[in-house]
């Protein structure tokens, strides 16, 4: 026999429950129930946090990550049932863009479209766009998150070479052309359309040069985007009525490259020492 630890009064050895006072013999200390409690909510987050990340992750062989009609494997990826390796992959283009109203963002979109060498595009533009969305109620935010791990995987892995094919470019031309019309030369002189605008390296000296966030939208109904853009403030130029003209471009083209010759240009003179 014993005595009941609430009422005292005298119970069997083998009883869960007294029935004197109907108070059960196995129930928590407080201290306990606050244990108890913790690891329930520990677990609880764990698995949260799990559940959370677990659409994030890297491409596997038995694991590829799959964006629209594209597979991406650890060492080549499949678009439209086609196959590429990363090597040939010539350039990146990244930005993000979000609409604002009065200030809340109504969707996000995260554009990247990755360009390929290779006779298989019947189109010749060689671009597969990856371009994902998420609006303030939609369910497809993780799959704009995997879209942006993804690519910034790409971008990594297809640094060197991207970087390769701009080194050699100025090394037998003397030159990278960033777009179209924008060639850089070795030595920082900046051609449009072919023609001679400034040098770049005596326009950073005169502190010309203005690099970053283009802009954002925060009232009303508008479109907020943050391109990188490269601007040179208030160059002289004879057009029109107007004298003082800017010349600014978005860097979302190979950013990480462009990033590297253009620091490297303005701390030693020259994209690339000869």
């Amino acid at each position: 026999m014993k005595n009941c630890p609430f009422c005292a009064e005298e119970i069997q050895e083998e009883a869960i429950k007294c029935k004197h006072c109907g108070e059960w013999l196995n129930k928590l200390a407080p201290s306990e129930y606050i244990d108890t409690a913790k690891r329930f909510l520990s677990k609880q987050y764990y698995e949260y946090q799990t559940n959370k990340t677990k659409h994030l992750f890297i491409p596997e062989t038995n694991k590829p990550i799959e964006l629209k009609n594209t597979k991406f494997y650890p060492d080549y990826f499949i678009y439209k049932d086609r196959k590429f390796h990363y090597n040939q992959i010539y350039n990146i283009s990244k930005r993000n863009s979000a609409r604002y109203v009065n200030g809340i963002p109504t969707d996000k979109t995260f554009s990247c479209i990755i360009y390929v060498n290779s006779d298989l595009f019947t189109n010749g533009s060689g671009a597969i766009d990856l371009t994902t969305s998420t609006k303030i109620l939609s369910f497809n935010k993780k799959k704009r998150e995997t879209t942006i791990v993804c690519c910034n995987w790409i971008e990594e892995k297809t640094f060197e070479n991207r970087l390769k094919l701009y080194l050699d470019e100025i090394v037998s031309k003397g030159y990278f052309a960033y777009t179209n019309n924008i060639k850089i030369y070795n030595n920082g002189d900046l051609h449009l359309d072919n023609e001679f605008k400034i040098n770049l390296c005596k326009a950073f000296a005169k502190d010309m040069i203005w690099y970053g966030v283009k802009y954002k939208s925060f009232l009303g109904t508008d479109q907020g985007q943050d391109p990188y853009r490269f601007r040179i403030n208030n160059f002289q130029e004879k057009k029109g009525l107007f004298n003082n003209k800017n010349i600014e471009f978005d860097t979302d083209h190979n950013k990480d490259v462009f990033d590297i010759f253009i620091t490297n240009l303005f701390n030693k003179g020259s994209l690339i020492e000869t």
